[in-house]
């Protein structure tokens, strides 16, 4: 079995109906950003905080940002963050796979590469 078919077969597992949960006789998701239910537990605030650290050290060295299918949604979680590391930081390169939105919105950025084919086909 390849990658991405193990992968997919990973997300159809979790998927399944007995590892949903439910509140209220509703599913719901956990860590979620699509409403008012996302939770920031103290684990997620230590989580942003050792992020944060990683990114603060890497600022000022060779930094490689992945972008994997980002669109508008809500683009303030990964979009525009990297695309402000790519225009600030000096040796960062942000590499955006993206079929239908690659062009980055912020302008000054050095380092960047626009991948429009299919993902799985690259991968």
């Amino acid at each position: 079995m390849d990658r991405l078919e193990n992968l997919k077969n990973i997300i159809m597992y979790l998927m399944a109906d007995e590892h949903v949960s439910y509140q209220n006789g509703k599913p719901v998701s956990m860590n979620l950003r699509c409403d008012d239910t996302f939770v920031e537990d103290s684990l997620w605030h230590r989580q942003a905080k050792r992020y944060n650290d990683f990114v603060y050290k890497a600022s000022d060295k060779s930094l490689l940002l992945l972008e994997f299918g980002v669109g508008f949604n809500t683009p303030g979680i990964i979009r525009f963050p990297f695309e402000r590391m790519a225009a600030q930081f000096p040796d960062a390169t942000l590499v955006r796979f993206n079929r239908d939105f690659p062009q980055p919105s912020l302008q000054g950025i050095k380092n960047y590469v626009g991948i429009t084919e299919d993902v799985t086909k690259i991968i």
